[in-house]
């Protein structure tokens, strides 16, 4: 019987264990920030969430990299180290998003990732002086100095066979302890006042949710309507912004293009020829006498000027 071979390991398919528990751990310090900071301001910046028609053009890591700069601001930044001005439920959204994100993403970009947002977003949270709570520990109870008091042993009678030959009154042996009778309870008048509150039915004691009535749905959906118009909105105007963006730099770089023509054209260029030594301006001369009528008779002048300072002479 031929032996089993091993099966092969299965491919390891998802983010690493070490990348999800630094993500964790950010969440953590999130919840522990200082309570200097505002919790949830009105005007909060941070929105945290992927836009799916981006995310053919930039991908996964490219869409997170740009809702993290333009939530922590950090083209304002210059190289500074990344800030948190709010603390509170606005920054749940945060892990729960790298994760999403870093499921999707190749195996290169997760230590790109790592780097690049989620050790300086750790380094900044403990600047700030989160911290993760410690666990508590149970206090053992102290040992007393006094001995434990030793335990009674029972009384146990011994009777040899001699002693069960004998003749031993049996009035003479101890009669068994029994134990005594309760005594009969005697009901004591109470002065206190007793209200009895029945039973409720198990049924009853369930949790009692409000009635879903129209005007409540109605205003829940006003309110998702709403959110997702602003939302688009949002979108709309990050995309203006975005091409705006893209329209100043390729004009700046066709500025760039000329200028670079413009100097590589003025360097290739030879001197300026003057009138004298111009064959092409000698031959328009030319060309303009003689449809005048008037020809000069000494035609080696015109193609050779720079003999006639000798004839003056």
């Amino acid at each position: 019987m031929a032996p089993k071979s091993n099966p092969e390991p299965k491919p390891v398919t998802g983010p690493p264990c070490k990348l999800i528990a630094r993500i964790e751990h950010l969440q953590t310090l999130l919840q522990d920030l200082p309570t200097s900071l505002p919790e949830n301001p009105p005007d909060s910046r941070y929105q945290f969430y992927l836009e799916s028609d981006a995310l053919e053009d930039r991908g996964y890591i490219g869409e997170l990299s740009h809702a993290l700069e333009v939530s922590f601001e950090t083209y304002r930044l210059q190289g500074s180290p990344i800030r948190f001005l709010q603390r509170g439920s606005s920054l749940d959204s945060l892990p729960v998003l790298m994760k999403t994100a870093v499921k999707h993403m190749s195996s290169s970009n997760w230590e790109v990732f790592r780097k690049a947002w989620l050790e300086r977003l750790i380094n900044s949270a403990v600047a700030l002086g989160a911290k993760i709570p410690c666990p508590t520990k149970r206090k053992a109870p102290k040992a007393s100095e006094e001995p434990a008091p030793k335990k009674a042993k029972p009384a146990v009678i011994v009777l040899d066979d001699s002693d069960i030959d004998s003749d031993i009154p049996l009035a003479s042996l101890p009669a068994p302890v029994l134990p005594s009778p309760m005594p009969h309870a005697t009901p004591i008048p109470s002065t206190l006042s007793y209200t009895h509150t029945p039973i409720r039915n198990p049924i009853q004691t369930k949790l009692q949710f409000p009635k879903a009535t129209k005007d409540n749905i109605q205003r829940y959906w006003t309110k998702v309507v709403a959110n997702g118009a602003e939302k688009h909105q949002t979108s709309l105007e990050e995309k203006k912004q975005r091409d705006e963006r893209k329209k100043v730099h390729e004009r700046e770089l066709g500025r760039e293009q000329q200028r670079r023509k413009r100097a590589r054209d003025k360097k290739d260029l030879p001197g300026k020829i003057p009138d004298s030594r111009n064959t092409n301006m000698l031959l328009m001369h030319g060309a303009a006498a003689v449809a005048s009528g008037t020809v000069n008779d000494d035609m080696t002048d015109i193609s050779r000027p720079a003999t006639q300072a000798w004839k003056k002479s």
